[in-house]
Parts: C-alpha cells; sequence; structure tokens
C-alpha cells in the first residue's frame, strides 16, 4: 500500500447521515446515495462523492454521505448542506471491489500508527473515484481513503 501526504481543501457538500452497525454499512451508503439524488436532482456534482465516518465503535458506526457541490446549492428536503474542514492528511488508494476496503482502512490506520502521525478530530472519509453505473467490473472500482492529521 502505497500513502502520500496530501493537503485537502474543505469541502461544501449535500449531506444524507444515518447510523448503523457495520454489517449494514454498504446497503446503507447505497441508501444515502439514492436519496441525495432524489432529494436534489439539479445538483451538480464540482467532485466525487464521499462518504464521512461520523463516529466508529465497536458495533455500530454514523456516516454521511456527500456530493460535493457549489456553496450556494440549496439542498432538498432531508438533506443538508455541510462543510467539511479541509487539512493535512494521508491518502491511501483501494483497487477492488467494496467489500474489500476494510483491509485497507486497517493497513492505513496501522500506517498512521507505526509512523507516529496524530489523527485529527475532523472525520475520515472515502472518494469514489469509479462509478459503478459507468464501470461494472469491481475489480478496477477506485476509492481514495483519507485519514485527517494534526498540523
Amino acid at each position: 500500500m502505497q500513502v502520500e501526504f496530501v493537503d485537502c481543501e474543505e469541502c461544501v457538500a449535500l449531506v444524507s447521515g444515518a447510523t448503523c452497525g457495520h454489517a449494514e454499512l454498504g446497503p446503507v451508503i447505497t441508501g444515502l446515495f439514492q436519496k441525495l439524488v432524489e432529494a436534489n436532482p439539479e445538483a451538480v456534482l464540482i467532485s466525487f462523492p464521499r462518504v464521512y465516518y461520523t463516529l466508529w465503535e465497536k458495533e455500530s458506526c454514523a456516516v454521511e454521505a456527500a456530493f460535493p457541490v457549489e456553496e450556494t446549492t440549496v439542498p432538498g428536503g432531508g438533506t443538508q448542506l455541510k462543510t467539511y474542514p479541509g487539512g493535512r492528511a494521508v491518502m491511501a488508494t483501494h483497487v477492488g471491489p467494496y467489500d474489500t476496503m476494510s483491509e485497507t482502512w486497517m493497513a492505513l490506520w496501522e500506517w498512521v500508527s507505526e509512523n507516529k502521525q496524530q489523527p485529527a478530530e475532523a472525520p475520515p472519509w472515502d472518494v469514489y473515484v469509479t462509478d459503478p453505473g459507468q464501470e461494472p467490473d469491481p475489480l478496477k472500482w477506485v476509492t481514495e481513503i483519507y485519514i485527517p492529521l494534526v498540523g
């Protein structure tokens, strides 16, 4: 796994969130993205969709599906406009199906610990570079994984 230090811009996004068990994460994220599309049919994405992990506990997690948009975008029903902070982060790229992303996440968290990096209070996130609707082969899906750092 290759790890890069990156400086991230703040992200203004249309957001829909939920809390679920880890086993339900995939279907919940899919549902949140569907909700964003249905509630905001005129929204113009200015970057790839992402998911922010706002809480991660042993049995459950809280996630926010996010569509980066211009800050003048008016959110549709049941969604909100939110600004996520920018700053220094580490990034690793996952290539393959979403159900194996946990391995890349665990490896990146281990890298952060082994390299004595201090995670920031901001939530970690992933960016869905490949649209499964455009690329049907899950072995070719690209997802960037970010962990924000202090400093």
